[in-house]
């Protein structure tokens, strides 16, 4: 079962940021889950939320901002008084040149506009192929709009449907969409689910696990891989 650290490790470095990238590779993990949205620029840059307020010291939307705009931006949020340095909010290529040795990477789009999908499929695609994240990259969102889009431009990468409640038609769902993988929060996971996924030939990950408890219960259960705002509670699993 593989260990991926959720936005780097949220629950111990400020998320989504360069420092946080570096917290979970010097913790020896290569395996991330993180957040893209794009930019006044039509980059993308890698935070979770659509606005600033909740992660920066700044307002405003991510869509509004330039790609300069954004770097003067704080984006330590509530760990501002636990983490000596300024953090930017990084541009997707920015995290992925700083990381030769990765492993996996679940890119979380969140964007539905209809006309940013075009152009955020476009920007994955290339950095993926640029950083030869071919076999490596997986491209994940809860947005049907997006999935469908990747399914008829035949993106070369693999796909994944995030999963916030539960649905009987799921597996049809992401099997019609071209998906392999299911990105399960963890109270949608069951052993039903799981047996049915895999038995259709899809990888299931499960988000947020936090607890020793729930981590030992997906392992027993044969999740493929899990994703953690703690990465560090797992490391002798």
């Amino acid at each position: 079962m593989h260990l991926y650290g959720h936005r780097g490790a949220k629950g111990e470095a400020p998320e989504n940021t360069l420092a946080g990238f570096q917290y979970l590779r010097d913790l020896g993990i290569h395996h991330v889950e993180l957040d893209v949205h794009l930019n006044r620029n039509g980059v993308p840059v890698v935070i979770h939320d659509e606005k600033l307020a909740r992660t920066t010291n700044a307002r405003g939307l991510i869509k509004d901002l330039s790609t300069s705009a954004l770097a003067e931006v704080d984006a330590r949020g509530h760990w501002k008084h636990h983490w000596p340095e300024p953090q930017r909010i990084p541009t997707l290529d920015e995290v992925l040149s700083a990381w030769p040795q990765l492993e996996s990477i679940q890119l979380e789009v969140k964007t539905k506009s209809p006309d940013e999908i075009p152009v955020m499929a476009r920007a994955l695609i290339d950095a993926c192929h640029k950083y030869t994240l071919q076999e490596r990259g997986i491209i994940t969102s809860k947005h049907i709009e997006f999935l469908q889009h990747l399914k008829e431009i035949q993106c070369p990468q693999a796909r994944g449907i995030v999963v916030l409640r539960r649905d009987s038609q799921v597996i049809p769902k992401a099997l019609h969409l071209g998906c392999r993988y299911l990105c399960l929060k963890q109270s949608v996971c069951n052993p039903e689910l799981l047996s049915n996924a895999h038995e259709a030939g899809l990888s299931v990950s499960v988000w947020t696990v936090n607890r020793l408890k729930q981590y030992d219960k997906f392992k027993r259960w044969g999740v493929d891989s899990i994703i953690t705002d703690v990465p560090s509670n797992f490391l002798n699993r």
